[in-house]
C-alpha cells in the first residue's frame, strides 16, 4: 500500500498506541493492524509499538518519520520535568549534535564570581550591580579555542539562595569559586553539598592568588576537608589558581572547563521544537515584557507562538546577550526575547505552541492552576494564623524590578517571625509602582 511520490514527514515519540499512530497517519487502524502483522507482530488497537517499529510501518506506508520527545501535560510542566525530558533526550541518541557546555558560577559573597565572569566576557558588568551584590542571573557566552562556553552568573548572598539553587540545577558544569584569603564559607559548604547531591561536575578557581594574605594551601586543605580533593592532591577535581582582577589563569580556567565538557558530551536535538527556562524577566518601558531564557533543547524562532508558565505570546525579536537580534537560538543559548503579553516567572519553562489560540489556553491553563493553588495556600495559612494567633493583617503590595529581586525579596520578608501581624500579599509583580497600585492599597 505504498504511496506514490514524495514522502510525507511525520512525527512519532517514543512509544504510540496502534490507535493514535493510526490518527497520526490519518490511515485505518485495520491498515496499520495488517501491516504490522506482515512484519510478524500481533497488536491491538490499544496496545503500544515503539519508536522503530512504527518506523518501519510509517515508511512502508509512504511516510518519512522523525522522533520526537512527547511533552508532559503543559500545566504539570515544571523544571525537573523538564530536565528529565533533557535527560531521556539524551539516552535516546537520536538526532543528537553537540552542543556548549552551560557553566554555572558559584561560591561564597564576595568572592569574585561576577568579577571572574566579567574578566571572561571582556566587559563591565560587575561595578553596575546595585550594591555591589549580584542581584539577578545573567547569562553569556564566550569562546575559547572556537568552542562556545555559556556561562551562567548567580548570586552568592544567602538571600538569593532560591535563585543559587536554581543556578546549579540547569549547569552542566559548576565553577566554584573560593577566595585564596578567605577560604571556604558557608556558602561554600552549602554549594558543595548541593553539588555533591547532583552530581555536577565541578572545577574549581581559587580567586585572589594575587592577594598578599593569599593561602592558596591552606584553601586546599579546607577543600579536601569538605570532600573536594583536587588533582594535585590525587583527588578528581581540576583545580586553576586565578586572579579575576589580574587576569592571571583565565586560560587555564575556561580549558579546564572544555576537557571536563569533552568528557561529558553534552549533546542536545537541535532540529526539534525549543525548550527552555526563565532565567530572568522585566519590564522594559519601550520593549515591554523582556525574558531571558535558556534554550535547554531544540530550537527557537522568531515568529514562533510560545507558551511560557501563565503567559504566552508570538516572539517578535530574539536578541543574545549584547543586544544583538538573532533569527534562531538553539540549545545552550541564552537569550532575551520579546513578545510576550506579560512578564514570566523564573524557572517557568518555555514551550512552542501550534499557534496563537493554542499558546493562549496553554498559558490559561497554567495560569489558573497555578493561581488556584497559591491562593488556596495563602489564604490558608493567613487565615488560620489570624483565627488562631488573633494577629493583625499587614496588607502589602510588592514591586521589583526583576523577577528575582522580586523572589528575593519575598523569601526574606518569609523569615521574619511575628507574633502579631501577618503578610497579606495584595499585589506582587515586575514593574514600577502604577496608580492602580496606589488605589488597591487605599482600598479598607
Amino acid at each position: 500500500m505504498e504511496q506514490q511520490g514524495e514522502k510525507k514527514p511525520v512525527k512519532i515519540p517514543a512509544t504510540i498506541t496502534v490507535k493514535k499512530f493510526s490518527e497520526v497517519l490519518n490511515v485505518p487502524v485495520s491498515v496499520i493492524i495488517t501491516e504490522l502483522l506482515k512484519n510478524k507482530i500481533l497488536a491491538t488497537i490499544n496496545e503500544e509499538i515503539d519508536y522503530e517499529t512504527a518506523s518501519i510501518i510509517a515508511e512502508d506506508l509512504g511516510f518519512v518519520t522523525e522522533e520526537y520527545v512527547e511533552i508532559v501535560d503543559d500545566q504539570t510542566m515544571t523544571l525537573e520535568k523538564l530536565l528529565e525530558i533533557c535527560k531521556t533526550e539524551k539516552e535516546s541518541g537520536k538526532n543528537l549534535q553537540s552542543r556548549p557546555p552551560v557553566v554555572t558560577i558559584l561560591g561564597h559573597v564576595d568572592h569574585g564570581k561576577t568579577t571572574l565572569l566579567d574578566t571572561i566576557r571582556k566587559a563591565s558588568v560587575a561595578e553596575k550591580e546595585a550594591g555591589g551584590i549580584t542581584q539577578h542571573i545573567s547569562a553569556y557566552q564566550t569562546k575559547k579555542k572556537g568552542q562556545l562556553i555559556t556561562f551562567v552568573d548567580t548570586p552568592g548572598h544567602e538571600a538569593f539562595s532560591g535563585m543559587r539553587e536554581r543556578g546549579v540545577s540547569i549547569a552542566d558544569i559548576a565553577v566554584l569559586v573560593v577566595a585564596a584569603d578567605d577560604g571556604v564559607r558557608p556558602q561554600t559548604k552549602e554549594v558543595i553539598k548541593y553539588l555533591k547531591e547532583k552530581k555536577i561536575p565541578t572545577v574549581v578557581a581559587i580567586n585572589k592568588v594575587d592577594k598578599p594574605d593569599a593561602n592558596i594551601q591552606r584553601v586546599k586543605q579546607e577543600l579536601a576537608d569538605n570532600d573536594i580533593l583536587i588533582e594535585q592532591w590525587g583527588g578528581s577535581y581540576i583545580c586553576a589558581e586565578v586572579s579575576a582582577k589580574q587576569n592571571i589563569g583565565i586560560d587555564e580556567l575556561l580549558e579546564s572547563i572544555l576537557l571536563v565538557a569533552e568528557v561529558e558530551d553534552f549533546k542536545a536535538d537541535n532540529k526539534r521544537d525549543a525548550l527552555g527556562v526563565v532565567l530572568e524577566a522585566h519590564l522594559d518601558p519601550n520593549k515591554g515584557p523582556v525574558a531571558t531564557i535558556l534554550i535547554k533543547t531544540g530550537t527557537l524562532k522568531v515568529g514562533q507562538d510560545v507558551v511560557v508558565g501563565k503567559t504566552y505570546g508570538r516572539i517578535r525579536k530574539i536578541e543574545d546577550f549584547i543586544g544583538k537580534s538573532l533569527p534562531v537560538a538553539g540549545p545552550s543559548t541564552p537569550v532575551s526575547i520579546m513578545g510576550l503579553i506579560d512578564n514570566p516567572n523564573t524557572n517557568d519553562v518555555l514551550q512552542v505552541a501550534s499557534g496563537k489560540t493554542a499558546a493562549r489556553l496553554k498559558s490559561k491553563g497554567i495560569g489558573e492552576a497555578s493561581s488556584d493553588q497559591r491562593e488556596r495556600l495563602t489564604s490558608q495559612n493567613m487565615m488560620r494564623k489570624i483565627e488562631d494567633e488573633k494577629v493583625q493583617k499587614l496588607n502589602i503590595i510588592l514591586k521589583a524590578d526583576v523577577q528575582g529581586s522580586l523572589e528575593a525579596i519575598e523569601q526574606i520578608l518569609s523569615t521574619i517571625k511575628s507574633d502579631e501581624v501577618a503578610i497579606n500579599y495584595i499585589e506582587i509583580g515586575v514593574g514600577s509602582i502604577t496608580e492602580s497600585d496606589i488605589k488597591i492599597g487605599l482600598r479598607p
